[in-house]
Order: structure tokens, then C-alpha cells, then sequence
């Protein structure tokens, strides 16, 4: 059992991130020493779990930061009007439904950003019940 030291550098009630050869993960505080000293392979599986949690924040960024394409069925001096598919998880049926874009939230290809997405996915669900996957 091989045994390296840290540096600490942000601390919670519960955990610690450490940092070793630039490399950093998220360990409990048991797993601390109080001379900074942990567990070579416990701090290679936090490196592995905090680049995991990293990179889903990273591309949760992305999707919400671009523009996407949408099925416009009507378009408006203020909006768009956008078909959706409500899939049923477990029957397979499909319902459809409309929602609206604003004009000044998409981009000149009438594409609406990932947040404004998230918010009418949201919308959807809240109204048709959560057995129901959105398919824009």
C-alpha cells in the first residue's frame, strides 16, 4: 500500500480536493491524513471519477451555450413555432405538441439555444407527465 502526499486545495464539511503531479480528485476526509498522505490507488480513482464529472459538466456547458436545429413549422414576426415529439417510455406511443421560440433567443437559421431547449423541455414534461421523453 503505497502511500503519497497531497496538497489540499479546497475543503468542504465532507471532502477534500487534493492535487498530486497535477492531477486532481474530490477523497473524503477519512481518506486524508492529517499529514496529507493518502492511498495511491484511492487517489487514482478519484482522478478517474473527477475527470468523469468534468467532462459531463463540460458538454453539459456546450449543449447549452450552442444553437440547435428545430423542426420550425411557423415562423412570425416574434417567434417560431416548433413541433415536438412526446415519446412514451413505456407503451412506445407518440403524442405530438407545438411550443414557441422567440426570434431574439435563436440565431439567423432560426435555431434556439440549448438552456432555452432545457426550460421548454421542462415545460413539456411538467404539463404531459414524466413517463415522457421530448424529441425536438
Amino acid at each position: 500500500m503505497r502511500k503519497v502526499t497531497v496538497k489540499i486545495i479546497k475543503e468542504t464539511k465532507k471532502s477534500k480536493l487534493v492535487e498530486y503531479k497535477g492531477q486532481r480528485g474530490w477523497m473524503m476526509n477519512r481518506s486524508v491524513n492529517s499529514d496529507n498522505q493518502v492511498n495511491l490507488k484511492t487517489f487514482e480513482k478519484s482522478v478517474e471519477y473527477y475527470k468523469k464529472s468534468e467532462s459531463i459538466y463540460k458538454s453539459e456547458q456546450d449543449y447549452k451555450n450552442s444553437y440547435h436545429k428545430v423542426n420550425v413549422i411557423k415562423e412570425t414576426d416574434k417567434g417560431i413555432m416548433v413541433g415536438v415529439k412526446l415519446r412514451c417510455y413505456h407503451t412506445d406511443g407518440v403524442k405530438r405538441d407545438v411550443i414557441w421560440f422567440p426570434k431574439s433567443q435563436c440565431n439567423e437559421n432560426l435555431e434556439p439555444k440549448g438552456w432555452l431547449m432545457n426550460i421548454k423541455r421542462d415545460e413539456l414534461v411538467s404539463q404531459h407527465g414524466r413517463n415522457f421523453e421530448v424529441e425536438f
